[in-house]
């Protein structure tokens, strides 16, 4: 704390009286003895507070002096800061043991002092746990952000080629945890999704239910077969998208900072979520390749009878026309299913 800086968030008179007493004190050095202290508090509340505490700016240390105005009054800080701007007191602070020490530690001013600061410390040591606490929230948002943007730039076509960068350490323990767990979770899982996207490819799946191979003479009854492989790698798929949720949903701890627990419970809802969606999705996939082979069925036990104009495939007949139609509508239905589904967050 340097008096010359004082941020421009100290009110004046009092408060700013508050901070060249502070300063004097050097009571930045103090702050880690403080949150120590704090009764009542959890180790992580203690570590988080610790972790701002360090890299505090002047304006972050005005927390501080509000606690302390209704036991130290303008005139006593004043008198205070004079009293401890002088080099023995700078001694006992420094904790220097002589003569002229023990006389300062014996004057009225410092007696005045200890009693004040021991009347302000609970509201001291909980000033500086909501700071922090709030501190915290700011740095999870700003890291819920990047992980937002990871899983969007996942969504893009180049990422294939170039994986998007996870979000940056913040050197917060809890805070960097989170971060890894949710960004492996989504690398991971987009990379199942991709997998099973190259696999769907490799089995013709863009050419299925194409007029041309409804209507060539073995294209419905091949499509079958590959449909089987890919109703299987389908499965697999879900399951194993579900344990990778489930694994991170797992490793996701809570540890007694209020704001943290209350983002892992969000986390955690969101990912039961997540594993009940892809439980969906696997449903409306069978059922979707339920309807597309009905529909290489229908194709293939009418050999030369579907016919491909310019404008598609026509289907002869009145029952089998509405027969189609109504296969059509349902394979629309399942896939528009499945692609709500997939409008859903990874994390």
């Amino acid at each position: 704390m340097d008096a010359a800086e004082r941020p421009r968030a100290v009110p004046e008179p009092h408060s700013a009286a508050l901070w060249d007493l502070l300063t004097a004190l050097h009571y930045e050095q103090r702050l880690p003895a403080i949150i120590d202290s704090a009764a009542g508090a959890t180790s992580a509340e203690r570590a988080n507070a610790h972790y701002f505490v360090q890299r505090a700016t002047p304006e972050a240390l005005c927390a501080i002096l509000f606690p302390m105005r209704p036991h130290i009054s303008i005139e006593e800080a004043r008198a205070l800061a004079k009293a401890y701007a002088t080099p023995v007191a700078q001694q006992a602070l420094a904790g220097v043991k002589n003569a002229a020490v023990d006389a300062f530690n014996a004057t009225p001013e410092a007696r005045l002092f200890a009693a004040r600061e021991g009347a302000a410390r609970p509201g001291v040591e909980a000033a500086l746990l909501s700071w922090a606490d709030f501190e915290l929230v700011k740095l999870l948002g700003t890291t819920a952000s990047q992980l937002a943007r990871l899983t969007v730039d996942l969504g893009r076509p180049t990422s294939r080629l170039v994986l998007p960068a996870a979000p940056a350490k913040t050197g917060h323990p809890a805070v960097d945890h989170i971060a890894t767990i949710a960004s492996a979770m989504a690398l991971d899982s987009t990379a199942l999704a991709w997998r099973l996207d190259d696999d769907f490819r490799r089995l013709g799946s863009e050419e299925l239910l194409s007029p041309a191979n409804l209507v060539s003479a073995d294209g419905p009854s091949r499509s079958r077969r590959n449909l089987v492989r890919m109703s299987s790698g389908a499965e697999v798929y879900v399951v194993a998208a579900q344990a990778l949720v489930a694994q991170a949903r797992a490793q996701l701890k809570t540890n007694g900072m209020p704001s943290h627990d209350k983002v892992i419970a969000n986390l955690q809802h969101a990912m039961g979520l997540r594993i009940s969606m892809l439980g969906l999705v696997g449903a409306f996939q069978r059922e979707q390749f339920g309807i597309m082979d009905r529909m290489l069925a229908f194709a293939a036990a009418r050999p030369r009878k579907l016919v491909l104009t310019a404008k598609g495939l026509t289907v002869p007949g009145s029952a089998d026309r509405e027969r189609w139609d109504a296969m059509t509508s349902d394979l629309e239905r399942t896939m528009g299913n499945i692609a709500e589904m997939g409008r859903m967050p990874a994390s």
